[in-house]
């Protein structure tokens, strides 16, 4: 199979389920109301046995009106027609199946958000065999003849296969096992592409984006092909901010961790090293960005067919938590070198050594350029850009979450952190969420995932949502879409930082359990591996944590247990505890199933 193959190839795996309305009622007017119970992207087969049949007038849609027995309809060509609506009049033939044909949302189309085309040669299109389709839960139906029943109505579901029982957590925070079930639906739901895509106002392949989703997927389904395929396309489509490039060496990084696959890291290897914008490197290693347009070379050896670059910070701009962007910032620069670091990872596995070791001493030195040139040391936090004096949220998230912050400032910038709150968008969050981890701050994390303001996700299924959204709200961002899965981003965080399954070899070959439960008292969680699922279970009281485990064949693992605060191990199953973490530590732990237990004292 040839890389231009790819899509095509996976888009024809793309599957249906055949859904029937999980409620409906006819209004007085005689217009009956349908709800299939979650949002999904589709069409609408009807089948109705009748001999005459007038045109009837089918919507269909995501969002229901304030009354909630009809649907939300958007003023044409304005932002909120970015949560999909769609009026269509049927002539059904009598006796006849009838599958609705629905149109591409393009430019100058009353249904699509005035400056968006989903038709450009860009855009991804909707799998052959699948036809044309939409996001929507709700649908009306007017003109339905005598003798109509809602079940002759169904929803045809597309997603890439999925397995539902791959994945499962359940712990004793029922707003977290929530989230947890919106994510995992999303990232099924939000697959019928074969591609992770932004949205469906735009239907683009944006790096950012997909490293969330490829997160979130490989946490709930053993299958990687979607963030393959994903790669090949940016490789080949370019970015149009820096931050989107230098995240490409990240998801080949995280593909070859679960999947061990050298031959993906050698066919790409070449175009994923500009990818780190060394271009744009300035004498002591720190990238120079902050301008928004000018000619550059980069531009044709990244395929930047938008000729721009800009600085993205976070999405929409309002979720900058004030950010200064200057000509050399330091979100950018963390991204760079965490890409160089990941680049020199891939040359490793490549048996590239040489070529690794100058990676490697590269990110030594931009690490020490960022230090030097964006830490305040009278406050212990970083600021924006060179020369300024604003600290952001993102500022200190992103070398937090990355391990650039040194241990000792780690405190001071989590402390930060927990007290700035969600000042950020769905991008920020999940280095918000993997920088609180990181610090040991759980709690404070976990606080967050189950949030119920304006900006959570819980907010979220307050609005209507079932497929996490673009942005925290319509308010922040009139033109979002309903069914975006960089939002799904909880998934990765609660089994790789909460549950703390993640891989320590290539293909998983060894695992990290390392679990962080804070005040949770129990949680259980299976996720998938290229060798079988691993299963994570742990109950904890003030002195004791009990923690259970399932370690398919082909690979051995680390566990740690975390010791409470104010607390020292009294009793620990053979555990060696860590003089820098006072974490619990047993390795090489063979396949099968282990049960531990761990006491402690006051000390």
């Amino acid at each position: 199979m040839q890389d231009d193959d790819s899509l095509s190839t996976v888009q024809a795996r793309v599957v249906t389920t055949r859904e029937l309305p999980e409620k409906y009622m006819q209004r007085p007017d005689g217009v009956w109301f349908l709800d299939f119970g979650r949002d999904a992207f589709g069409t609408l087969e009807l089948d109705i046995p009748v001999k005459n049949i007038a045109p009837m007038v089918v919507r269909l849609g995501e969002v229901p009106s304030a009354s909630g027995d009809a649907l939300f309809v958007p003023a044409p060509g304005s932002p909120a027609c970015s949560r999909r609506f769609r009026e269509l009049r049927l002539k059904i033939s009598p006796g006849q199946r009838c599958r609705v044909a629905l149109p591409c949302p393009a430019a100058g189309d009353d249904y699509q958000t005035r400056g968006y085309d989903c038709t450009g040669a860009r855009t991804i299109a909707s799998p052959a065999h699948i036809g044309e389709m939409m996001p929507f839960r709700y649908v009306e139906i007017a003109g339905a003849p005598a003798g109509f029943r809602p079940e002759q109505v169904t929803r045809i579901m597309a997603h890439y296969p999925f397995n539902d029982q791959a994945a499962e957590f359940q712990s004793a925070d029922v707003k977290l096992n929530r989230v947890w079930d919106f994510c995992k639906y999303t990232v099924k739901a939000a697959s019928c592409f074969g591609i992770y895509i932004d949205g469906d106002r735009e239907r683009l392949v944006y790096a950012g984006d997909a490293w969330i989703a490829q997160l979130a997927h490989a946490v709930l389904d053993r299958d990687y092909t979607l963030g393959r395929v994903t790669l090949a396309r940016v490789l080949e489509e370019g970015c149009w901010c820096y931050e989107w490039a230098l995240v490409t060496p990240a998801m080949a990084w995280t593909d070859y961790q679960h999947t061990g696959d050298r031959e993906f890291l050698r066919r790409h290897y070449d175009a994923l090293k500009p990818m780190a914008l060394c271009d744009l490197k300035r004498a002591d290693g720190l990238l120079v960005t902050g301008e928004l347009l000018r000619p550059h070379p980069l531009f044709d050896k990244l395929h930047n067919r938008d000729r721009i670059f800009r600085d993205l910070v976070d999405w929409p701009a309002v979720l900058r938590d004030g950010c200064e962007i200057g000509r050399v910032n330091i979100c950018v620069n963390v991204l760079h070198w965490h890409a160089l670091c990941c680049l020199a990872d891939i040359a490793t596995a490549l048996g590239r050594g040489q070529e690794s070791a100058g990676l490697r001493a590269e990110a030594v030195r931009v690490a020490g350029a960022i230090r030097r040139v964006f830490l305040d040391a009278t406050r212990g936090l970083f600021v924006d850009c060179e020369g300024g004096t604003h600290s952001s949220l993102h500022a200190n998230a992103l070398p937090l979450a990355r391990g650039l912050a040194d241990r000792e400032q780690a405190p001071r910038i989590a402390e930060f952190l927990a007290a700035r709150g969600m000042q950020c968008g769905l991008w920020g969050a999940l280095f918000l969420l993997e920088a609180l981890f990181r610090a040991g701050l759980a709690d404070r994390a976990r606080a967050l995932m189950t949030a119920d303001g304006d900006r959570s996700w819980l907010g979220m299924l307050r609005q209507g949502a079932t497929m996490t959204m673009e942005c925290w709200n319509d308010a922040l961002k009139p033109n979002q879409t309903w069914g975006h899965v960089w939002g799904a981003s909880p998934a990765h965080i609660i089994a790789r930082c909460l549950m703390g399954v993640r891989p320590l070899a290539p293909g998983f070959a060894k695992a990290l359990i390392a679990p962080q439960p804070g005040s949770l008292a129990a949680a259980r969680l299976r996720t998938p591996t290229i060798h079988g699922g691993i299963a994570v279970q742990f109950e904890r009281t003030a002195n004791t944590f009990r923690l259970e485990l399932e370690i398919p064949d082909g690979m051995t693992a680390e566990a740690r247990i975390p010791t409470p605060p104010g607390m020292r191990p009294a009793h620990a199953d053979g555990f060696a505890i860590t003089p820098d973490t006072r974490q619990l530590v047993r390795q090489n732990i063979a396949p099968g199933r282990h049960v531990f237990d761990a006491a402690f004292h006051p000390g």
